[in-house]
């Protein structure tokens, strides 16, 4: 993930959600403890009540959602995906949104502190693949 966070750093806004498997991890206490030793660079969100995970019914550890730039699903991936399948996955996309002039390189998270939404942080969930 770290790779392709740098490689498309203008395109690509990962936000992690931690949905524990064992209960020591719903902590957040533990999970903030574990990005640090991780370095992970991206948000981190503490789904410790699954609601994140049943709201996109999620099944499996990772469960990728693909949102495009106005927040609305347009895919899931469940499972491992490798270096190179996601590569071309976000290259694909970010061709897409360009082509259609909804990439903005210059604010990515847009869309998610627009006025017309009830919250900063609602997605939207009109188009599922």
């Amino acid at each position: 993930m770290r790779k392709l966070e740098k490689k498309y750093a203008n395109e690509l806004v990962v936000v992690g959600v931690h949905s524990a498997k064992f209960p020591n991890e719903k902590d957040s206490g533990n999970l903030h403890n574990a990005v640090r030793r991780y370095q992970l660079e991206h948000p981190v969100i503490n789904d410790s009540k699954f609601q994140v995970w049943q709201q996109y019914s999620c099944r499996a550890w990772p469960t990728l959602m693909f949102i495009d730039p106005q927040g609305n699903v347009i895919g899931k991936h469940e499972g491992e995906m490798s270096f190179d399948q996601f590569d071309d996955l976000i290259s694909q996309m970010v061709a897409e949104f360009e082509k259609d002039g909804t990439l903005n390189r210059k604010n990515p998270f847009s869309p998610y502190f627009s006025k017309t939404r009830k919250h900063s942080t609602e997605l939207s969930r009109q188009s599922v693949i």
